[in-house]
């Protein structure tokens, strides 16, 4: 496919460049197209190609390597933020020893330590993250950073957020000894722009300030990473004020249909602070954008299942050959992904994650450890969930003193006399143990089903809180116990003789330990397709045919952990911009719907 008219501008524009590139615009094969003209028509240029990851860089090296020679491949090189200034740092001798995640990591709970904070991890690693982003960085921002930078100095060592921030200081010092020269480069392209941060802005910045011709490429309403200090609509101004560069909007998007772009549009508009573009789609109309509102997440999961269905029957196909890119389902979370998982795999139907992480809630999963040391004297699962009602570890510990790897026979009945447990566990342990044997006695007569039922009924008593966690593990439980009476698989038309309709309803066989270990198999089939779940953020550079956005509700999307309903909103954009040809947000009609619903523009009601 040639070039359009605004991505031949961006190709033969010979000045700096900034490149306002809306989804779906070919953005990644406009960078490509200007580097081969660079290269080819410009003798002794040499590009430098900035991406965030190194899929990304490899991804735009294979093309562009598909379109020179090996002899020009030599001018142009495509690689991370991070690995550009690492080769800076070590061609001017100046590169320490990076420290491995886990090291800087184990260096940030000694700094705590050290200082005596009270801060956890997850709140001083953000702030250092943050403080580190900047080329202002001194290293006396906060006691714990003072003792993180001691610690490191200690070690001799840098951390991979120093080396950025080390090449720009380099290249704008005075002093001969400290001077970090840049890499040759007569042209740098950047991909992606709105995710720099202040370091990687003003790497690019030196760059220009040396000579090299700048061209960045990027959409601020795509600007989803601010919890990593992401720039976004920042990062446009200031490149803007500071280089004064040819602004060229891709303005025609070869995915969606005008509906769907429609219907985003309506939504971003909301936001103040963006650069204003005009969005056309090439395919034109024939798009449709459905709101549905299901009564909770079991109805949520039926309706897309039945959906996917209907669609192979009417295209034709079988649905363990579901073609990649048809169906996207995307959540704000991985844990509202679970269900949607788990009823595809009882229905037979592929699918493929982002992860392979299981993101079933910890209580789910301290449940299925307790069936598997029901069947098979597993220590493991009985030990945390006494842990989880509220057994104090002085007490487990005691107790497993005692027992040894007899432990699990406490399940029958047989516990020693302890007169050291503590007086608020001795009530706790009482009823626990009253009710094990019963559960023994069950699995022993192969009434799995029951126990499920039993076991999954005290968890519910005992452990289980949040009304939505609750909805989740009633699901759950009424999955693997085979309680199909309830099931939503009984609401599809058995009329149809569909044998996924037919596997929804089927009830479960084996034991407990096969039950839960069918339900987490990962299936091993090679597929070519499949239905793709994924979580908003990872569904970025995604398309498919159909897109699913699930759990389109207040305190989920905008979730009610963020400090930012506009990055929330560009957030819910980018995911409306996955879908080619028809896009369904679902709400669950129990609960408030999600802001955003408000502000899509004319949609269909299911």
């Amino acid at each position: 496919m040639g070039l359009n008219v605004e991505q031949e501008r961006a190709v033969f524009c010979t000045e700096n460049l900034m490149v306002l590139a809306p989804p779906g615009s070919g953005k990644t094969g406009t960078l490509v197209a200007k580097t081969k003209y660079i290269i080819t028509m410009i003798p002794e240029s040499i590009v430098l190609l900035v991406t965030f990851t190194d899929a990304s860089a490899k991804e735009a090296r294979e093309r562009i390597g598909k379109l020179l020679t090996s002899v020009q491949m030599r001018r142009v090189t495509v690689s991370t933020f991070h690995s550009h200034a690492i080769e800076q740092l070590r061609r001017a001798g100046k590169l320490g020893r990076i420290m491995a995640p886990h090291e800087s990591t184990d260096l940030v709970k000694r700094a705590l330590v050290d200082c005596g904070s009270t801060m956890d991890f997850m709140e001083a690693e953000a702030e250092l993250q943050a403080a580190k982003a900047s080329p202002e960085f001194t290293g006396e921002e906060k006691d714990f950073i003072k003792a993180y930078e001691h610690r490191k100095l200690l070690h001799r060592s840098i951390d991979l957020q120093d080396v950025v921030r080390e090449a720009v200081n380099g290249m704008r010092a005075k002093n001969a000894d400290k001077h970090i020269p840049p890499l040759a480069a007569t042209h740098v392209l950047c991909d992606e722009f709105q995710d720099v941060d202040w370091n990687q802005l003003h790497w690019l910045l030196c760059y220009r300030e040396f000579g090299a011709i700048v061209t960045v490429v990027g959409d601020d309403d795509q600007s989803v990473y601010g919890w990593r200090n992401a720039l976004g609509y920042a990062a446009m101004q200031a490149f803007r004020d500071r280089v004064n560069p040819t602004v060229i909007t891709l303005e025609v998007n070869y995915r969606s249909r005008r509906e769907i772009i429609q219907s985003a549009t309506c939504l971003i508009r909301n936001n103040p602070k963006r650069m204003d573009k005009v969005v056309v789609s090439k395919i034109g109309d024939g798009g449709e954008v459905f709101l549905a509102k299901p009564a909770d997440k079991e109805a949520e999961a039926t309706m897309i299942i039945d959906a996917i269905i209907n669609d192979a029957e009417e295209k034709g196909h079988e649905l363990h050959l579901v073609p990649t890119g048809r169906w996207g389902v995307i959540a704000r979370n991985n844990r509202d992904l679970w269900l949607i998982a788990a009823m595809l795999r009882k229905a037979g139907i592929p699918f493929v994650k982002s992860t392979k992480k299981d993101d079933a809630p910890w209580e789910i999963m301290r449940f299925c450890g307790m069936l598997v040391s029901i069947q098979t004297n597993d220590s493991l699962g009985l030990r945390q969930t006494m842990s989880s009602m509220g057994i104090s570890e002085k007490t487990l510990r005691s107790v497993h003193d005692k027992m040894g790897d007899d432990f699990y026979r406490i399940m029958d009945g047989d516990f020693p006399d302890l007169e050291d447990v503590a007086i608020e566990d001795k009530p706790l342990l009482k009823a626990f143990l009253q009710i094990c044997p019963r559960w023994r006695d069950l699995t022993a007569n192969g009434h799995y089903g029951r126990v499920i039922g039993a076991v999954g009924e005290w968890f519910l008593d005992t452990i289980v809180r949040g009304d939505d966690t609750i909805q989740d593990f009633r699901n759950f439980v009424k999955m693997l116990s085979g309680d199909s009476s309830k099931m939503s698989g009984t609401d599809f038309p058995s009329t149809t003789g569909s044998s996924v309709r037919q596997n929804l309803r089927a009830r479960p066989r084996g034991n407990l330990q096969v039950r839960v270990l069918n339900y987490f198999r990962q299936d091993d089939k090679k597929s070519s397709g499949g239905v793709a779940l994924y979580t908003m953020h990872g569904s970025k550079g995604l398309e498919f045919d159909k897109v699913f956005l699930v759990q389109c509700n207040s305190g989920t999307i905008p979730s009610s952990k963020s400090k930012s309903v506009d990055e929330e909103r560009r957030l819910f954009y980018v995911a409306m911009t996955r879908a080619r040809q028809e896009l369904t947000m679902s709400s669950i009609s129990t609960k408030s719907s999600s802001i955003f619903l408000s502000e899509v523009g004319d949609v269909t009601m299911l």
